[in-house]
């Protein structure tokens, strides 16, 4: 089973599906309104893939260049049944997607939760994430009636990224908020 990404502008019949994956996988707190996503897309701020098996949407990825980094903002993979080994196949094949590029995103702490620190432990083992605790970072309200929410950033192939991340710091918060 190998997925396949797809650029969203290439299959905008996927757009109800898009929709469902985003806002049935991602909090409300930790997202944007669908079509502020799709603005921001639209206005070339985010790229937006598709993620199929065969010709089955079954996922999706947001990321945004910030600086030589990439920042995975959102990516969400249906389960396709117990025992199915979807994120084993999204993992490789995601790594293959991004290549050697640095990449890195905003997870929950651990401390919030037995499902952040499944999530972290995922990210490091199937991605190579490193987890930078110790950078303060809040993700900002992202909608009107939505709160600002506390996180911490993982990266991989980003050498020096903890030092790194106070200089492109504006950048981040200019180009993904």
């Amino acid at each position: 089973m190998k997925l396949r990404f797809e650029d969203f502008r290439n299959f905008p019949e996927h757009r109800h599906e898009l929709r469902e994956i985003y806002e049935s996988h991602l909090p409300e707190d930790e997202r944007w309104s669908f079509e502020d996503l799709l603005k921001a897309y639209e206005q070339g701020q985010k790229e937006i893939y598709l993620l199929f098996i065969e010709e089955e949407m079954v996922g999706l990825l947001v990321q945004t260049a910030v600086a030589e980094f990439l920042f995975a903002e959102y990516w969400a993979i249906r389960q396709r049944g117990k025992g199915s080994s979807s994120g084993f196949y999204f993992a490789r094949d995601i790594l293959e997607f991004w290549g050697d590029r640095p990449v890195y995103c905003e997870v929950d702490p651990a401390e919030t939760g037995e499902t952040a620190r499944r999530r972290i432990q995922f990210y490091r083992r199937s991605f190579g994430f490193v987890l930078f605790d110790r950078i303060p970072y809040v993700q900002p309200a992202l909608q009107a009636h939505t709160h600002a929410v506390p996180m911490h950033l993982m990266a991989r192939n980003c050498e020096g990224f903890a030092a790194r991340f106070p200089e492109i710091r504006a950048e981040h918060f200019r180009k993904v908020y």
